[in-house]
């Protein structure tokens, strides 16, 4: 029996799987680690409107952490399942399934906090810094970071979503393969392997 080749879908996924996987890690660790800062006003007195919004909003700061936290461990997951991946296991589909579900859930669930918590709690911060500013001037820097958590929600399902067609497309492939042929897909007879099409 002639040897079959690796699936593309599997090389293209796993080295997306670690780059992308690894950037998590690093804008995890080196960004979302650090406190924040949204400063506005005059360079000589300048307020920190992240500091305005724990003190009034403790909640915010502990969904900041959990948030980095998760987002670091969905990382780990990520490079895991892309190391599986370019490895040729099937567990590597079955664990970029996992990272699309969690991930999915976990952006609907963050964007969904930063409309109905964040953002109301920015506007008072902004309003509290900046008394005396006209607010016209405000409501535009509101509808700027508007924008900008709806563009980051969005950017951050799509990579998930895509993930997800993959194992969906992956899963029908596998027909009504019993999981015992499940698992041979993943075992080398004879110096070969027989790969999921």
């Amino acid at each position: 029996m002639a040897q079959q080749l690796m699936p593309v879908s599997y090389i293209v996924f796993g080295i997306l799987h670690v780059i992308f996987g690894f950037l998590g890690l690093f804008c995890g660790g080196i960004v979302g680690l650090r406190q924040p800062q949204f400063r506005v006003g005059p360079a000589e007195g300048q307020v920190d409107l992240w500091q305005i919004m724990v003190q009034a909003n403790p909640e915010i700061a502990t969904w900041w952490t959990v948030s980095t936290v998760f987002g670091l461990v969905v990382s780990i997951i990520l490079v895991m399942a892309g190391i599986l991946l370019l490895a040729g296991s099937y567990k590597g589909a079955i664990l970029s399934l996992v990272y699309s579900i969690i991930r999915i859930v976990t952006a609907v669930a963050e964007l969904a906090f930063s409309f109905l918590k964040l953002l109301p709690a920015l506007e008072d911060a902004v309003i509290q810094a900046l008394p005396n500013a006209p607010a016209a001037e405000r409501n535009i820097a509101l509808l700027i970071f508007k924008l900008a958590l709806a563009l980051s929600g969005v950017a951050t399902l799509i990579y998930p979503l895509v993930v997800l067609a993959f194992c969906m497309a992956w899963l029908r492939s596998l027909g009504q393969a019993t999981a015992q042929e499940w698992q041979e897909h993943s075992l080398e007879a004879d110096g070969e392997r027989d790969w999921p099409k």
